[in-house]
């Protein structure tokens, strides 16, 4: 029986693959208004940039830019809602994104991916939790178990069975799995990404509240298994660095446990 609401939405149902993700977050970049105030997209732009998606898509899928599979088209609409048509209350994480996406340096831009995909589907974040623990136990997991563990928390439906795959292995393809090429199922994690940007870490810090959905203690946030592809040093995680986030805030709770939360929209 499962532990947890059997009706939250999954969401996430097909791989992506990341040069999919770096298309879609290049034409939100520089192709939209969102690097200059705290607006939505216009619908016009999102048509314009969905449709170039698309074509995007189609044609690294191994076939002609149009007309788009079934499979394209949900490939499509999971990327615009990462980094184009966002929900309202990310709009302002997702513009900070794009700022920071034009800064840094490439690899650093596996963090803002993540950070997005995290908060706007937050299956995939606790599936990578899941993954997160079973790697701190043992060096390989099996995707059997990932699915069990997350049948217990979702509900065994076909859709969590499913999400559970394409989400594994979107996870190979963005560099932070490995997986063996002797078709066990079996997949061991990669070499961490070292986070030392402290804007970026403030950031990521946002957009894993929007994916748990309350405050948290920064210190068990910032190192939950769910960031098991970054390697973030204790001391880069403080309230100094939380702090030059505008949309967080920070309390304390207690003698010495530092909580974070979102600050609410004015």
């Amino acid at each position: 029986m499962a532990r947890n609401n059997e009706n939250k939405t999954v969401g996430f149902s097909r791989r992506i693959r990341y040069e999919w993700l770096e298309h879609a977050a290049d034409l939100a970049a520089y192709s939209c208004r969102a690097l200059y105030d705290d607006q939505p997209l216009d619908n016009c732009t999102l048509m314009v940039l969905r449709h170039e998606i698309g074509r995007y898509v189609a044609k690294h899928m191994g076939g002609s830019s149009s007309p788009l599979s079934v499979s394209g088209q949900k490939a499509t609409g999971l990327l615009s809602r990462i980094w184009l048509s966002v929900p309202e209350k990310l709009v302002s994480l997702r513009n900070a994104a794009l700022k920071h996406y034009e800064e840094v340096e490439p690899k650093e831009r596996l963090l803002l991916h993540w950070g997005m995909t995290s908060a706007v589907y937050p299956f995939v974040l606790e599936t990578a939790e899941v993954v997160g623990r079973l790697l701190s136990l043992q060096r390989t997991f099996r995707l059997r178990q990932v699915r069990e563990r997350m049948h217990d928390m979702a509900g065994e439906r076909p859709t969590v069975y499913y999400a559970v795959t394409k989400i594994i292995r979107s996870f190979v393809d963005w560099g932070v799995l490995a997986s063996p090429l002797d078709g066990t199922g079996t997949y061991s994690k990669s070499e961490p990404l070292d986070v030392v940007n402290e804007a970026l870490l403030a950031w990521l810090v946002e957009a894993l509240l929007h994916a748990k959905g309350s405050s948290r203690p920064l210190f068990s946030l910032i190192n939950s298994p769910g960031t098991f592809p970054f390697h973030i040093r204790p001391e880069n995680t403080t309230d100094y660095v939380v702090r030059q986030n505008p949309r967080l805030t920070v309390f304390r709770q207690g003698v010495s446990e530092v909580m974070v939360g979102l600050t609410d929209p004015a």
